[in-house]
């Protein structure tokens, strides 16, 4: 998983030297485009994989603004198996929320480090590369010294919250590119929690500006074409978007922007006969 686009070479130059180290490796891609320096947004992407890889699996991920600086690279071990391989810069935030850590270490090692690395190519060099060691067989352990808790980079989260009146409040956490859906950090669960499920009508209010009466339904096509809709992502998390439409560009909405939701009393649903609960989603793996 990286930045760099694929309008270049620089992930096939990435792949090629893997490849040298590991040949016999299967590579896959993740995402490449992933918004530049977006390190929020790398870490959005890279939390679910170990509900969809297998244990063995090693993850290089590369947003890497400071590259060339003093901000290294660490490999780490969750409790499933999978080793991530990343700079030290918050990257790895999610996946360390989410999943916890067994073992974390600098990749520092002479042995699975260029000597020269590329100061504005450490993606390549001071991942890739020491990422394709590691799925070669190098001990993770002897990766380089390993890092205290309080060495592992992790940029704050925001936590959603819930008021007297049962109201919540999130964020909105990325676009769902090329849909242009928005989704949030609004677990199913805390819907559930305030009486919100399926057939329940919302009053969703976006930035403290932007107001959507909405029903909360399954999928885009329970609404007209064009209309904004209220759903739950494949992750579990509340989110809206258009039918067919891209609701982000409509209303140049934006990560960060915050998210309130509670359920709307005047509009409330009738149906009665519909089961609306969200229990199968409960904590669904997902992006914070």
């Amino acid at each position: 998983m990286t930045d760099f686009g694929m309008v270049d070479d620089a992930v096939g130059l990435c792949k090629g030297q893997m490849l040298r180290v590991c040949p016999d490796a299967t590579i896959v891609d993740i995402c490449h485009n992933t918004t530049p320096w977006d390190v929020r947004e790398g870490a959005r992407l890279l939390v679910d994989l170990p509900y969809f890889y297998p244990e063995w699996t090693v993850v290089g991920a590369v947003v890497y603004p400071e590259t060339g600086t003093e901000v290294g690279t660490l490999a780490v071990r969750v409790p499933s198996g999978h080793i991530y391989v990343a700079p030290n810069n918050g990257l790895l935030t999610a996946v360390i929320k989410d999943h916890g850590y067994v073992e974390a270490y600098a990749a520092t090692n002479p042995e699975i480090t260029p000597q020269h690395p590329e100061p504005t190519f450490y993606g390549r060099d001071l991942v890739c590369i020491q990422a394709a060691h590691i799925a070669s067989g190098f001990p993770l352990a002897a990766a380089g010294p390993r890092l205290t808790d309080e060495e592992v980079v992790r940029f704050e989260v925001t936590q959603p919250r819930t008021d007297e009146n049962g109201r919540i409040t999130g964020i909105l956490t990325g676009i769902d590119r090329p849909f242009g859906n928005i989704w949030t950090n609004l677990g199913a669960e805390l819907l559930e929690q305030v009486g919100c499920a399926y057939g329940s009508e919302l009053r969703i209010t976006l930035d403290e500006a932007l107001i959507f009466d909405l029903p909360l339904t399954e999928t885009f096509g329970d609404r007209p074409l064009g209309a904004p809709v209220a759903y739950l992502n494949s992750r579990g998390y509340f989110s809206l978007g258009r039918n067919r439409a891209d609701l982000a560009e409509r209303y140049h909405l934006t990560a960060g922007m915050t998210v309130t939701v509670e359920a709307n009393p005047v509009l409330a649903s009738r149906d009665a006969s519909r089961d609306g609960a969200l229990s199968a989603y409960g904590n669904t793996p997902g992006a914070s």
